[in-house]
Parts: C-alpha cells; structure tokens; sequence
C-alpha cells in the first residue's frame, strides 16, 4: 500500500471525505445534533454511525490564502428530497470540520472551503443541467456528487466533458461506470452488493429461509440492485417466487404487496428508496403480509425510518455503507485521485479502471427496540439478528 504525505495529500483526502460523508448521509441528522461535539467527532459519527468522540481538532487561528469552490446540483425538493437534504448536511459537516481545521492545505497555503447547490428537483436532466452551469458561470473548482444513479449518469457526462474531477458517494449503478469516463469516481459499494449480505444474512438464520419474493421500483439503480439479488439468491439457492418492479415513486404497493403474500414468501426485499420502504411496512402490516423478515436496499439507516414508524419498524433490516496532487489543476487532481491506495476512516479505498472503489463492503443493519444494530457480517456485528420476526399481530 503506498504512504502519503499528509500535508500534500490534504486536498485528495478532502475530495474523498466529501464523497464519504455524502454517502454517510443517514447519520447526518443525527450527528448535527450532537451539541458540543468536536469537529473531529462529528466525522467519526458520521462516518461510523457511532456516538463515539476521537481526539478534537484544534481550531485553525490564521487566515485563509484564498477559496476553493465546490459545487453540486442535489434534490432539495422532490421525490428524493429526504436523500437530497441529508447528502446537503454530509456535504456541510465536511465544510464545517475542514474549515475549522484550516482547510483544505496545499503546500504551505490553506484554502478555505466553500459549496454552491443548486435545487435539481430530483430531475436528472435538470441535474446535469446545473453541473454545466455551475463549471461555466459559477466557476467551480471541482464537482460533489448529485444523489441518486440516473443525476449521477447525467452529471457524470458534464464532468466528462469538462474535464472536472467528481468524487461522490450517491450514485451506485454500474451504468454509470460502463461510460468509460475517467473523472468520476465511486466511493460506495456498487449497486449489485446492495442486498447480497442480506441474503446471507438470512442464510445463516433458523429457521433458514427457502422462498423470496423481491419488489424493485423501475429506476436504473434499483432494477440493478434488483436484478443482482434475484440472480445471487437463486445462486444460493433461494427459491424466487415472485418478482415485481412498480413505477418510481409509487407508494401505493397494497397491489404487488397482496400478490406477494399470496406466495407466502420467507423473506421479503424490496430495492427502492426511502418513501417506499415505509409505505411498504405501513400496507404489509395493513393487509396481514406476514414475512420472516422484510429487507431493504434503502430507507431502515435512516432515522426518520423509525421516527415514521415507531414500533413497526422492528425487526426491519437493511443494507448500510459506512495521495498528493500538490495543485489545484483538474487533470493532476483526477489522475492523482486514480492512483489512491490508502486507509481512510471509511476503510480501504482503491479505485478500479472504472473509478469504483473495490473495496468497500457493505452491512446489514436492523431496527430493534428503537436501535438499530449492525447484525451483519458477525464479525462486526454489534448485536444478533432477531429472527424470525412475528406476525404482526403479535408483535
């Protein structure tokens, strides 16, 4: 593994760090509301979920020798708001401790951060839209990730163009990295690993699960996810007795929902996002849709998750993620950025020829008795899967 020079590498290390946090976002509320913690607890939290509190960051006193503009389009409204807004807070506690560490230094100069958004309406055109506009008329220096696979794609074709670096945390597909772009670059897992250790997961449980019925809204990363965990569950061999994608955003589902229960399914998955995962409980719980356990590949590692739901949410398990340039120059920054092998708080980080980190894992968290726990793989494990999970009504 290569060493890097800490002061050199500060700017590398600060682009990853805002990729790492923004994918970190379900732990941004919470760590915004920690009170007096230190700058450098913040990151910790946020990138562990952890209320845990590391050495404080001693406040930088001097002053700045100029700015770096960072810039991003993201889902301020919309049907991704909820995701948008907390990827903008990830964003901002990353401004927040780097600036009051002295910013982002190169050589002997320290530069202070600052962030341009802009609201993409959870539109991806509109997205990639507001890229263009923020390198042309804003300026920016370097592009932070939209959320979500399709204003990812979009926005990756900007910073293609451009010739500006994107690292980012929030747009997983494998389409996006099958361009053969060289400026855009995968903190994350990749979509496919989204619900593969909630297949084993299960797996491991008694009684072992023998059936699987799987819902995946019609987006390109939850079709990719979807597609993925059929294919590795009949591998395993689960036995896959009903398969359904619905139109984006839906949350009506009480129609999949009841052919779902029809097959009596072990195990129940949905690939999706936040506003499904909860209406998918809320109307499971409703039509009497009893699983051993419900799975998702998005929505349970966010706290409003249980917030919405209080007790229903138990039992409820989902996937989680947790070098020096010396300039400020697009081009040395991005092939700087393609030849990272270091060790971060987030873990290992070695970008393949795509730009996709090979390797980050990923977990299985689940909600129990208003916590959630970190259940798999057991090494990491921070409590034992609570399973099978009891019909509704005896809950």
């Amino acid at each position: 593994m290569s060493k890097i020079n800490p002061t050199r590498s500060t700017l590398l290390v600060g682009l990853l760090l805002f990729g790492l946090l923004a994918s970190a976002l379900p732990y941004s509320s919470a760590v915004r509301g920690q009170g007096n913690a230190t700058p450098a607890a913040t990151v910790s939290a946020a990138a562990t979920g952890a209320a845990t509190v590391s050495a404080p960051v001693a406040a930088y006193t001097g002053t700045f020798d100029g700015t770096i503009l960072f810039g991003t389009p993201l889902s301020l409204t919309g049907s991704l708001s909820k995701e948008g807004n907390l990827s903008k807070e990830g964003y901002e506690i990353w401004k927040d401790v780097y600036n009051t560490a002295g910013g982002i230094k190169i050589g002997d100069k320290h530069y202070k951060i600052e962030i341009k958004y802009y609201d993409d309406t959870s539109n991806a055109q509109t997205s990639a839209s507001l890229a263009d506009k923020l390198i042309k008329e804003d300026k920016i220096q370097f592009l932070l990730g939209p959320y979500g696979t399709s204003a990812v794609l979009q926005v990756s074709t900007v910073a293609e163009k451009n010739k500006i670096p994107m690292v980012e945390g929030n747009g997983v597909a494998e389409s996006i990295f099958s361009q053969g772009y060289q400026y855009t670059f995968l903190v994350s897992s990749p979509a496919k690993n989204y619900l593969q250790g909630a297949v084993d997961m299960a797996l491991a449980q008694d009684p072992k699960p023998a059936t699987l019925a799987l819902l995946s809204a019609d987006d390109p990363f939850s079709v990719e996810v979807a597609e993925a965990t059929r294919k590795y569950a009949e591998s395993k061999g689960l036995q896959v007795v009903y398969y359904q994608k619905y139109p984006n955003n839906s949350t009506d589902l009480r129609a999949p929902l009841t052919e779902a229960k029809g097959k009596n399914p072990d195990l129940f998955l949905n690939s999706g996002h936040f506003a499904e995962s909860v209406a998918i409980i809320q109307q499971a719980k409703e039509l009497g849709f009893n699983a051993h356990g419900y799975g998702f590949s998005v929505g349970p590692s966010l706290p409003d998750f249980y917030s919405t739901l209080k007790d229903d949410a138990h039992y409820v398990f989902g996937g989680a993620q947790w070098k020096a340039a010396g300039t400020l120059d697009p081009q040395a920054v991005r092939d700087s950025i393609a030849k990272l092998d270091f060790v971060a708080f987030f873990g290992h980080i070695k970008f393949d020829e795509r730009g996709v980190n090979i390797f980050k894992p990923m977990v299985v968290e689940q909600w129990q008795n208003g916590k959630k726990q970190t259940i798999w793989p057991a090494d990491v494990a921070s409590g034992k899967p609570l399973w099978p999970a009891p019909e509704w009504g005896k809950r």
